[in-house]
């Protein structure tokens, strides 16, 4: 029984979809999904999501995400070597998009330049601020490393958390958000007619109008791997995990569904793969929540952790067995 892999999966765009399609009336069958919902067990969680999955791993490989921050992760997966700034952040390249009277972020996809794109940008961004406190290293796994010359106390959010949102209520605050509001509004106005947003523009794709600026903290000594890491694989497209998996020395691989799980996996999917709800919910039904579907109605997966939102559903190898329950999407809503 220890050898059959366990499977924790953390989809949190999954209600909101819901919620649009449904208002839109535009909701698929979600088969799948709904077979899950029905055979689990619901439940809310009271943390971060992301320390939520890593605590499948164990309390140390938690304890230690919850301790880290994006900016340090991102340099040190990135071979930037302790010691070499006072701080480091995460720049994210986003479409700040207007509403009646807000501003909401757009899906980070839509945003994310080419390479030729990346190197007129950071070319730009580095003269700017050349001599500054604030130094544009590399661009990496879609955002770029920033080198801060001073510690900065501030509270910022993850722009993946925000896509749809009004961003006036997420902007940095701390004793020094306002000096990062500063610096954001400072490069909003050197995007404003860049040419790399004027040929955007001209091809209908949603220009580079801002970068996001979060994730600062200190980067003083190099990570200490976590052997626990090493009994799971990880999928993901959130830079922030997939940064702190590798300089903990755990096993990266991309995301998708397998053909099997031979191993225990935790997968990440932090954006729907369109930006159309409807779609989204029916593409990741028919493959990865397909799969997953098979393998615990084959037994072949010792227990899944599906969370979508703020719930999370539980299924083990009895939970095949609840013929007594109907699918139904109506438990994945908090």
């Amino acid at each position: 029984m220890s050898n059959i892999p366990r499977v924790r999966l953390a989809l949190p765009w999954i209600e909101a979809a819901l919620t649009e399609a449904k208002a839109n009336g535009t909701l698929p069958a979600l088969d799948a999904l709904a077979w899950l919902a029905g055979r689990g067990n619901p439940a809310s969680i009271g943390a971060d999501w992301r320390s939520w999955l890593m605590g499948a791993v164990d309390q140390a490989a938690s304890d230690a995400f919850a301790a880290s921050k994006a900016g340090p992760c991102l340099a040190a997966s990135g071979g930037v070597g302790p010691g070499t700034a006072a701080g480091w952040a995460v720049a994210q390249p986003v479409h700040l998009a207007a509403g009646m009277d807000h501003l909401r972020l757009a899906p980070l996809a839509d945003a994310r330049p080419d390479p030729e794109e990346v190197e007129a940008l950071a070319s730009t961004l580095r003269g700017h601020f050349a001599g500054e406190v604030f130094g544009f290293v590399d661009y990496l796994d879609g955002a770029w490393i920033v080198r801060c010359d001073e510690e900065f106390d501030t509270v910022t959010h993850d722009p993946v958390d925000l896509v749809g949102r009004n961003i006036h209520d997420y902007m940095p605050g701390g004793p020094q958000g306002a000096r990062i509001r500063s610096v954001m509004n400072e490069i909003q106005m050197v995007l404003h007619e860049h040419a790399v947003n004027e040929r955007r523009t001209r091809m209908r794709q949603l220009p580079i109008n801002a970068l996001w600026l979060w994730g600062f903290g200190t980067y003083a000594s190099a990570p200490t791997p976590l052997p626990e890491l090493r009994n799971w694989s990880l999928h993901s497209d959130d830079l922030w995990l997939r940064a702190f998996w590798q300089v903990h020395g755990g096993e990266e691989r991309a995301l998708g569904a397998p053909d099997a799980f031979e191993s225990n996996t935790l997968f990440a999917m932090t954006q729907p793969p369109t930006s159309d709800p409807a779609e989204a919910l029916a593409e990741v039904d028919s493959s990865l929540l397909a799969r997953l579907c098979q393998a615990v109605q084959s037994g072949s997966i010792r227990s899944l952790d599906l969370l979508t939102g703020n719930v999370v559903q539980t299924l083990d190898s009895r939970s095949r067995f609840r013929f007594w329950r109907r699918p139904g999407l109506d438990r994945l809503q908090s």
